[in-house]
């Protein structure tokens, strides 16, 4: 980290993840994780949604947060999760209904997903 008195052309910041409303006037925090820079993202994600209480909606993230297990994760919580796929991701479920279903989802109504995506 810089300061005034040991300074260096590194910089150091921090990440914020949130899990919050989309839709709506008013857009509630549910939870937030303050992380590193060199932190991991798709950990954070699953640390958020355990800290949220009840059933869950639609579930957007970006590429960062884009894994089985996440999906599979919202899905158990009852929501539809719309998590960005890598460029080099796979639509095979490897046992998880909820990944194959977002990926054919995505591969065929694809403005819709990307509407879903944009609206987080």
């Amino acid at each position: 980290m810089r300061t005034h008195s040991n300074p260096s052309k590194k910089r150091d910041f921090r990440k914020l993840h949130l899990a919050c409303a989309c839709k709506g006037k008013e857009k509630p925090i549910y939870s937030w994780v303050l992380t590193s820079a060199l932190r991991h993202d798709s950990p954070k994600f699953r640390a958020l949604l355990r800290r949220i209480h009840g059933k869950i909606g639609n579930f957007c993230g970006d590429k960062a947060y884009s894994c089985r297990e996440n999906a599979k994760m919202v899905a158990k919580r009852g929501g539809r999760p719309f998590l960005m796929p890598k460029k080099n991701a796979s639509s095979r479920a490897k046992g998880c209904q909820a990944w194959k279903e977002m990926m054919n989802y995505r591969k065929g109504a694809s403005k819709s997903f990307q509407k879903q995506i944009s609206q987080a």
